[in-house]
């Protein structure tokens, strides 16, 4: 059974009504990302001391295994003695099947490294004094490795004779794993390897996060040493470009030359990595490649609670909304999860049936805010948070919108409801001739699945565009491309219609877009709602009847009153003679023929009318 969110109060009351719009994996011996985690904080930096049980992650079959890691190289730490080997990272580390990587040298592991970080350091005494081959393997979730990515390398040693490190921390403690919703300050701190900080002149880097999706930007600020800068440009992807030129005279043997303040979004890992950090002198000898790197892991607290959502982002909404939104369970229906808790600045406001990954709340403006969102399970146990800082307005009022408008909000199972997928114009007027492509997705197919779609009843352009519907599989999307011509004072447009089917009892998203227009300047910004689906009542026998009435054709309308199967006149009279009796009093919903939202004589004469 589909879990249902929250426990509702009333809940007999509330399986007698009915609202209307009208109205309102298993990983064998495999370690796991948490695993990987813990062992990366207790090691600190990424060498040796990580052994997890063995090189051999579970063979698969090469169109099962993950691919071998990319770009492979080793390089001489530039400020540290030993090997650097670094790969490339999955263009979005918190979006893949790679749950860890295992380094080895010469066939033997030597380190694991969590998803999110693409570098590995090989102390000397673990590289030895000959070269030797080291590999990188790619270890999905389900434990299957990826051939190996191998290079040959030998330790070398540093001579830069300063060095530009990251040292994160927390409460002014230097750290190297910390939790979700957690806010770290990263100092770069600058180090005298064999030369007199006095002497330095100038400095210029480049501070960049290998996972920007599992932490924040929050603020960026210049260290009191430093008296002569340029204001940190923060560029599209969170890197950060510095440059300073003027430093106070009593520097000593280090000092802090910038703070990074970043907030942890949720578990990963992620580099702080200082790129192309060079300087100049006093004797104008330059300082090339003095910038070191320093994991940082994120894991949560032991907890008895479900897991934390993942992917959590907020974009802006429509006029006094913000849209948030995250990666829903696997399977809602088969989850011990009950809902979500969305708090802004601490303070909950929104509490959201699981089945739903989506919320709008109200914007926040000025200084960020946090914005977190829970996991809780049905004994009321909270997952740890995933976090969003937001500041400033990101509300936005877009030219069309998409709406995917349900003409109920609640269905029983088996019970059909119409879903209108509607293009209304705020600032740019929809095409007199409009072609397109629409989508439409519900995020539980497991509570209600899409069983039909049609296109609009207007004008179709069948001498123009092809006309073709589909629907996938598992009904969870469906797919609508089409050609119309429209009124030019028309300021809405039925696009398509679509038909669910309530499956089991939960909840689902409903949404639309428009990957595809015939002008593709046009951009709608999507409008979600929400259907909710509850067990279909067993209803008790009317009058002398002994069985229950019937629904035969699912739209929650019992019209065989007096069970036999069939809908006659013997069912007006057996309506008729009990109206003022409870079962049909107490189960009016299901007898209201007429749609007047009470049940009365109107609705004898309209399943009379119906016959």
């Amino acid at each position: 059974m589909c879990p249902n969110g929250p426990p509702p109060t009333g809940t007999d009351e509330r399986t007698h009504r009915r609202r209307t719009r009208t109205d309102r994996t298993a990983r064998g011996e495999q370690p796991t990302r948490r695993s990987v985690l813990a062992s990366l904080a207790a090691g600190g930096a990424l060498a040796a001391s990580l052994t997890p049980s063995g090189v051999g992650a579970e063979p698969a079959a090469d169109d099962e295994r993950p691919a071998a890691p990319t770009g492979l190289e080793s390089v001489a730490p530039t400020v540290a003695d030993g090997i650097d080997l670094r790969w490339d990272v999955p263009s979005d580390p918190c979006q893949t099947d790679i749950d860890h990587y295992l380094v080895t040298r010469a066939g033997d592991e030597v380190a694991q490294v969590p998803v999110g970080i693409s570098r590995a350091r090989i102390d000397p005494a673990t590289a030895g004094e000959e070269p030797a081959e080291y590999g990188v393997i790619a270890v999905d979730e389900q434990g299957r490795a990826s051939s190996p990515a191998t290079t040959e390398a030998a330790a070398e040693s540093s001579d830069a004779p300063v060095r530009l490190e990251p040292v994160p921390r927390v409460d002014g403690s230097a750290v190297s794993t910390v939790e979700p919703a957690q806010e770290v300050s990263v100092d770069l701190v600058v180090r005298a390897e064999s030369e007199d900080l006095t002497s330095l002149e100038e400095l210029d880097w480049l501070f960049e996060l290998s996972a920007p999706c599992a932490v924040q930007l929050l603020d960026v600020s210049y260290g009191e040493a430093v008296t002569g800068y340029h204001e940190a440009d923060i560029g599209r992807d969170g890197e950060i470009f510095f440059y300073a030129w003027e430093f106070a005279d009593d520097v000593g043997d280090e000092f802090v030359i910038a703070t990074i303040d970043l907030a942890t979004r949720q578990a990963g890992a992620t580099e702080l990595r200082i790129d192309h950090a060079e300087g100049i002198d006093e004797t104008h000898e330059y300082l090339v490649d003095v910038g070191d790197w320093q994991p940082l892991t994120i894991e949560p607290a032991s907890s008895d609670g479900p897991p934390a959502p993942t992917n959590f982002r907020a974009g802006g909404g429509v006029s006094s909304s913000l849209e948030l939104r995250w990666d829903s369970v696997e399977n809602p229906c088969e989850t011990d999860v009950s809902h979500y808790s969305v708090s802004v600045d601490g303070t909950e406001e929104r509490t959201v049936p699981v089945g739903v990954d989506a919320a709008r709340v109200s914007p926040v403006t000025d200084d960020p805010h946090p914005i977190t969102v829970r996991a809780v399970d049905h004994d009321g146990v909270e997952s740890p948070p995933a976090l969003e800082y937001i500041g400033g307005t990101l509300v936005s009022d877009p030219g069309l919108l998409l709406n995917a408008e349900p003409s109920a909000d609640e269905i029983l199972t088996g019970e059909r409801v119409e879903v209108s997928l509607e293009l209304s114009s705020l600032m740019v007027q929809i095409p007199h001739r409009f072609e397109y492509e629409v989508r439409v997705s519900i995020s539980s197919p497991c509570a209600a699945q899409i069983t039909d779609v049609s296109a609009p009843d207007l004008t179709p352009v069948y001498d123009l565009y092809d006309q073709t519907t589909s629907i996938a599989a598992d009904g969870s999307s469906a797919t609508i491309t089409n050609g119309v011509f429209k009124d030019d004072e028309q300021s809405w447009l039925r696009i398509a219609t679509v038909e669910l089917t309530g499956v089991e009892p939960g909840h689902t998203r409903i949404s639309a877009s428009l990957p595809h227009t015939e002008n593709d300047d046009i951009r709608a910004m999507p409008q979600w709602n929400t259907l909710e689906v509850v067990e279909r009542p067993d209803l008790p026998p009317v009058g002398v009847s002994d069985e229950p009435p019937q629904d035969f054709d699912g739209d929650g309308l019992y019209r065989d009153i007096d069970g036999t199967g069939r809908v006659g006149f013997n069912d007006v009279t057996t309506l008729f003679e009990n109206l003022e009796e409870p079962e049909i009093t107490e189960y009016a919903t299901y007898y209201d023929f007429s749609g007047s939202g009470e049940v009365g004589f109107d609705d004898v004469i309209a399943l009379f009318e119906s016959l």
